[in-house]
């Protein structure tokens, strides 16, 4: 959709157009697919916290060794998403998602064969 206005230059008047649906259609699209992103990335550390209890009695886990093994997990979580802040200021948030995504990906796969 286009709107039409007029600026003012000087003294001239100059009719000019504005696009304002596309950079709102943009904005919404970049806000889903990093919305989309965060919500996988809370999935992800969900599954891991609930896989955690369910396999607790069958791997002859305390309680005491479930909280230590997802205290390291969450403790080098954080540590990978401090590095992985700095890695988007300089290689940009496209291929550090992606491969984010990837590799967490890919470790619950080998987790389901164990």
């Amino acid at each position: 959709m286009s709107a039409l206005r007029i600026a003012y230059h000087g003294e001239q008047e100059v009719l000019m157009s504005a696009t304002t649906v596309g950079p709102l259609q943009h904005d919404f699209r970049v806000i889903s697919l990093i919305g989309v992103a965060h919500g996988a990335s809370h999935y992800y550390q969900l599954a891991f916290a609930t896989m955690l209890l369910i396999v607790r009695q069958e791997a002859g886990l305390s309680y005491a060794d479930v909280g230590l093994l997802a205290g390291i997990f969450y403790g080098v979580s954080g540590i990978a998403q401090t590095a992985a802040g700095f890695a988007v200021d300089r290689f940009g948030a496209r291929p550090i998602l992606a491969g984010g995504l990837f590799v967490v990906g890919c470790g619950l796969a080998l987790i389901s064969f164990a």
